[in-house]
């Protein structure tokens, strides 16, 4: 990882943890805080991978994954643009959900790191398990509005902890003489 990019993990962990704290401070105001983060981030990473797809992937083996991501993420984000007109209940299932899925493919992953010695497992098994143990408070505390704040501050300040661990972690570089 470049210069570049451990600055901008930087900056983005910082950004992340505030905005956990900042909804750990006042949970009941922070519904709208919830469905508004969550609408921006799955628009954003769907649009993402669409342009990626579209420069990239669709270029590569396997690729179009990509774009089923892609589609998946922003669809899943305009439907969180009406989710502050809904239940609770209906906005702490999908965060439940996201961080279900979310948390069960990093364990799955870092198991397979780890079955096959790569290395470097350890920080994803704990970010997969912490989504894991966040959605099952969820599923505890299915019908409060201002548990899915706190939950969601909780994964908030989890996932800018993992990222603050990853920017300041050191990385191998391969170098290929010739």
């Amino acid at each position: 990882m470049g210069l570049t990019k451990r600055v901008l993990n930087v900056i983005a962990s910082l950004i992340i943890l505030t905005l956990g704290v900042l909804m750990m401070l006042d949970p009941q105001h922070s519904y709208k805080i919830v469905v508004a983060l969550l609408m921006i981030t799955l628009i954003v990473k769907g649009l993402r991978l669409l342009v990626y797809y579209f420069k990239m992937a669709r270029h590569t083996v396997g690729g179009i994954v990509f774009l089923y991501q892609g589609v998946l993420l922003l669809d899943a984000g305009i439907f969180a643009l009406n989710l502050d007109n809904v239940p609770v209940i209906y906005t702490m299932l999908y965060l439940v959900v996201c961080m279900l899925i979310s948390g069960g493919i990093d364990v799955m992953r870092s198991n397979q790191a780890r079955t096959m010695k790569t290395g470097r497992w350890k920080l994803q098994m704990v970010y997969g398990a912490g989504n894991l143990v966040l959605s099952i408070l969820g599923i505890i505390f299915l019908f409060s509005g201002t548990w899915v704040a706190v939950i969601y501050a909780l994964s908030l300040l989890h996932s800018g902890v993992c990222r603050m661990i990853t920017a300041f972690r050191k990385t191998a570089v391969v170098y290929i003489g010739g």
